[in-house]
C-alpha cells in the first residue's frame, strides 16, 4: 500500500535513528485480542515498512518505500533482533535524491515477493516521496537467494508508469511467465510478459481499479482524513492470484468491494476496454483492505484496516472470518507466507502519519512485521 495523497512525504518524521533490537518471540495477548495468537517477528522503531517476503529456507525480507529521506535500506534481509542487512548489497541501497543512477538503485521500493520457484522480485515504484515518477527508474527485478545475483531486470517507462503513477503489489504466474501488478497512482493492472519484458496497462480508471468515494476509513473510532478533510485515495491495491492461475482478485483499498477478473481476459491483446471491463467480477462485499494473499490453505488473506485484525475468505462464494485481531495490528500492510505454512505481515502505522494527524505523527508503537498460524 502507498499513501498517495502525500504531496511531500518527506514531512514523515520517522527519525534517522537504527532500528531498535527485539528478539522475535511470543508475549502475552494485550488486552482485546482475539482470534488466533499473534508472533511478532521483527520491530523496527523508525524505519517504515510496507513489503515482507520469506524464502523456502524460512529468511525473511523486508522493504522500506522511500516516503522520507530518512530511512536506511529499501530492500533488507532481516536477521536476528531485527538486524538489517542490505540486499542485495549497499551499492543497490545507495541512491539519494539527484543520483542519476535509477536503473541500478533502488529509488522507492514497495512491494517483494518471494515466487514459487524461490525466487525474489523486488517492485520499484521509481516514485520517491510521492513526488512523481524518475524516468528510467520504475522496474521489477528478479534475484537467486542463494547467490543474490540479478537474474532479470525489466524497466518500466512512461508509457506503463506515467509521472503520477505508483507500482504496488505483484503476483507471478510462473507457468505461463506472466506478473500482474496494481498501480495505485491512476488506478489500473499491469500485465507483464516474463518472457520479452513487454507491459500493457489494463482497466485504466476501471471502476473495479478506483477508490469507491462512499466509502470511509475509521480506526479507533477516527476517520482517517487529510487537514484538507480528503480521504486517502488508494486506488487497486492488494492483489491475488489463484491457485491454478485462471483468477486476479483485487480491490482498492477504499473500496465496499473485492472484484476478480479471469487472467485469460487479461491476457487478451485484442480485447477492447470496454469488454474487459464487462469481464470484471464481483466476488462479494468487502471493506477497507490493504494486502491481499491466498494461501496454500486456500484461504485468500485480508488486511483489515478498520479492525485492526486480519481475517480470510475462501473465494469466490466463502464467508468471511476472522483470524486474529490485536491492538497491535496498526495498518496491517503485506502479507508473504512461510514454508511452514505461517502467514506474515507488516503493520505499516500510515494512519499514524502526519498528513492526517495535523502535520504531527502519532505513531507510539514501533512498524512491525508479525506472523499467524492458520
Amino acid at each position: 500500500m502507498r499513501p498517495k495523497t502525500l504531496p511531500l512525504f518527506s514531512a514523515l518524521l520517522l527519525g534517522a535513528a537504527a532500528a531498535l533490537p527485539l528478539q522475535a518471540q511470543d508475549t502475552p495477548a494485550p488486552a482485546g485480542a482475539k482470534g488466533k495468537p499473534i508472533t511478532e517477528v521483527a520491530h523496527f522503531q523508525d524505519y517504515q515498512v510496507t513489503g515482507v517476503a520469506v524464502s523456502k529456507t524460512g529468511q525473511l525480507y523486508a522493504n522500506f518505500p522511500r516516503w522520507s529521506n530518512d530511512y536506511k535500506y529499501a530492500v533488507a534481509e532481516v536477521g536476528k533482533d531485527s538486524a538489517l542487512t542490505p540486499f542485495p548489497d549497499e551499492t543497490w541501497n545507495s541512491w539519494r535524491d539527484k543520483d542519476p543512477d535509477v536503473a541500478d538503485k533502488w529509488v522507492c521500493v514497495q512491494s517483494i515477493v518471494v515466487d514459487d520457484t524461490g525466487a525474489l522480485w523486488v517492485l520499484d515504484t521509481g516514485n520517491p516521496g510521492m513526488n512523481g515518477t524518475l524516468a528510467g527508474a520504475p522496474k521489477l527485478v528478479k534475484f537467486d537467494l542463494e547467490t543474490k545475483k540479478v537474474i532479470q531486470k525489466i524497466p518500466f517507462g512512461a508509457d506503463i508508469c506515467p509521472a503520477k503513477s505508483y507500482l504496488n503489489d505483484v503476483r507471478f504466474d510462473t507457468t505461463r511467465q506472466v506478473a500482474y501488478i496494481t498501480e495505485s497512482g491512476v488506478g489500473s493492472i499491469v500485465v507483464v510478459d516474463l518472457k520479452s519484458g513487454k507491459a500493457r496497462r489494463t482497466l485504466v480508471e476501471d471502476k473495479s481499479t478506483l477508490v469507491d468515494k462512499n466509502v470511509d476509513l475509521t480506526i479507533n473510532g477516527k476517520e482517517v482524513m487529510t487537514a484538507e478533510k480528503q480521504k486517502p485515495k488508494f486506488n487497486a491495491d492488494g492483489i491475488a492470484l489463484s491457485a491454478d492461475n485462471a483468477y486476479l482478485y483485487y480491490q482498492a483499498i477504499l473500496s465496499g468491494k473485492l472484484y476478480r477478473v479471469a487472467t485469460a481476459k487479461l491476457l487478451d491483446e485484442n480485447l477492447s476496454k470496454g469488454d474487459l471491463s464487462k469481464a470484471v467480477e464481483t466476488v462479494g462485499d468487502s471493506f477497507p483492505v490493504d494486502g491481499i494473499w491466498l494461501a496454500k490453505d486456500g484461504y485468500l488473506y485480508l488486511s483489515d484496516l478498520r479492525g485492526g485484525a486480519i481475517q480470510r475468505r475462501k473465494v469466490p462464494d466463502g464467508k468471511v472470518e476472522l483470524v486474529a485481531a490485536d491492538p497491535r495490528i496498526e495498518w496491517p500492510d503485506s502479507f508473504a507466507e512461510g514454508p511452514d505454512g505461517a502467514i506474515y505481515f507488516s503493520c505499516s502505522h500510515i494512519h499514524h502519519s502526519p498528513q492526517y494527524n495535523g502535520g504531527r505523527s502519532a505513531r507510539t508503537m514501533p512498524y512491525t512485521i508479525f506472523k499467524v498460524m492458520p
